[in-house]
Parts: C-alpha cells; structure tokens; sequence
C-alpha cells in the first residue's frame, strides 16, 4: 500500500523539541482496514535539504487506521516517535512494533484498543514515552511495562480508559496531564494500579478465536442468514424454521467448546465425570459434522 503525506515540522507528542514529521491526516483519504498491511511507499514534498533518512516523526491524525501499518521503519529509517491519533486504532500487538526497537516514544491516544499483551514492548530499550489515553483498555497486565522498566520511562499514561485511569511522569520532564488527578509516584506503583484495576490480557489462542468469531459477525454472514440464501440446513422448532448454513454453525460449536475447555476451570473438570462426557460426545458431533460436510 502506498500512502500520501506532508512532511513539516512540529512537535508530534516529543516534549522537548520540534521535530521533522510525516503527518497523515484526513485529507490524505488513508484507510487501513485489515491487520498486517504492508506500507510500501509514502509519497509527499520534503522540505528543503531534507528527505526520508530526516524523518524523526511520523503522525497519522484523523485518518481511517484500525491496525497498525507495517514497514514504517523500512521508509524511515532513523524514526523516533510514531503517533496514531484519533484513528480507530483497534489493537496493537508485538508483531507490528517489530523493526521499530529504536522508537524513543508511542503515542496511540484516543482509539478503540481495548487490551495489550504483555510481550509488545520486549526489545524496546529507547521507549520511554509511552501514551494510551482515552481508550477502552480493559486487558492490561504489569508485566507489559517489565520489559522496559529500566528505561528510564519519562510517561506512561493510560488516563480516560475502561479500567484504568492513571499515568506516571518523571520529576524531570515536563508533560503535563491535564484531564486526569490520578497520579502515579512511580512506575512500580502505576503497574500495582494496572493490576489491581484490569483484567489479565487475552491469551493467543483466545484472541484468534474470538477473532474468528467476529468474521462470523460480518455483513456478508449476517445477510446469508437473513436471507437464507446457499442454506444446506434447514433447523426446525416448534413455532419456527430457521434456514443455516452447516460450516458456519460447525465453526460455532467448536469455538464455543474450545473455549470452554481453554478456561482455568479445566482442570475441575476432571473431577466432573458427566460434564466431561458431554464436551467430548459434543466435539465427536462437531467432528462427523466437519466430515459429513466434506463429503459434500
């Protein structure tokens, strides 16, 4: 994907000074939709003197980002500071901050991200100005900020979110919180907070069914089953009959049973003889379901 900027000077979220940025705003008509989007080339007119091996900042304001963009670093190869702000961001994980191990600061401020897993920061040594306020952070452990608790961190702030409204800033710098009173005296104690306040972040395999469950969720599905059209399945109650679709409800059952089965209570089922019994005959109906499917 190629993207369309302006390249100017401004102060992007770095504290101290001015810097050379990249800004993607709403008027570039950028939309990045899907996760894992490959950025390719970013057209725009440097300023004098400069070119991409200048470009300290890069700021997506105001445009249409719901995952993070990859390949930023492979452009801008000294960037120091990326900012997405007010674009729908819905997630960030540790595979799209790969290549960016020299970011000094990340600022995603006023998205949709509603949890953070617990490895996205490892080999970040620079990072120290770290910013997600105003949110929906729900799933978030201290064990995110571990990995870069000997950095010197200058802020970290997680104000206006779902279940945490806090932040930390050093006695040294001099960013100021304006729209929250929930000061941390320290990082350890912001992390105590981040514990005591949210709930642990999503696993993986959790992640990916949800996932999955969610493009089930899409126009297209929701209009086959209003429809009924291409149904091979026809269910049957006493009032009603319900036109599906044999695949989709498959997928369905398997979620639901594996996600009962990756809970903690898993290991309480062992001791419940009946209950076990039932999950696996209803993964054996799951199965010769799948097998009846392929068959035709």
């Amino acid at each position: 994907m190629n993207l369309n900027c302006k390249f100017c000077y401004d102060r992007a979220g770095h504290v101290n000074r001015p810097d050379y940025i990249c800004l993607i705003d709403s008027s570039s008509k950028t939309e990045i939709l899907e996760p894992n989007v490959m950025i390719r080339k970013i057209n725009g007119d440097h300023l004098d003197g400069k070119s991409d091996k200048d470009v300290e900042v890069i700021w997506f304001k105001h445009a249409k980002v719901n995952y993070f963009p990859h390949g930023l670093n492979e452009i801008f190869p000294n960037l120091k500071i990326v900012r997405i702000q007010e674009c729908g961001l819905k997630s960030l994980t540790r595979k799209d901050l790969v290549g960016l191990e020299n970011t000094e600061s990340l600022w995603c401020d006023a998205n949709n991200i509603t949890s953070l897993p617990n490895d996205m920061f490892h080999n970040m040594s620079k990072l120290i100005y770290i910013a997600f306020q105003f949110n929906d952070l729900q799933f978030i452990s201290s064990e995110l900020l571990t990995p870069i608790f000997e950095n010197d961190l200058q802020v970290v702030d997680f104000s206006g979110n779902h279940s945490i409204d806090a932040f930390y800033i050093a006695d040294s710098c001099n960013y100021r919180q304006l729209f929250c009173e929930n000061e941390a005296d320290s990082v350890a104690e912001l992390m105590a907070m981040i514990d005591e306040q949210c709930d642990k972040p999503i696993n993986d395999e959790q992640t990916i069914s949800k996932t999955k469950l969610k493009v089930l969720k899409t126009e297209e599905f929701k209009e086959l089953w209003t429809t009924g059209c291409f149904s091979d399945i026809t269910i049957v109650t006493d009032t009603k009959k319900f036109k599906a679709h044999k695949v989709v409800l498959a997928v369905q059952t398997f979620e639901a049973i594996q996600s009962i089965i990756d809970e903690p209570v898993k290991e309480e089922l062992i001791n419940q003889p009946k209950v076990l019994k039932k999950l696996v005959k209803a993964k054996r109906n799951f199965d010769s379901m799948v097998n009846k499917y392929k068959k035709h």
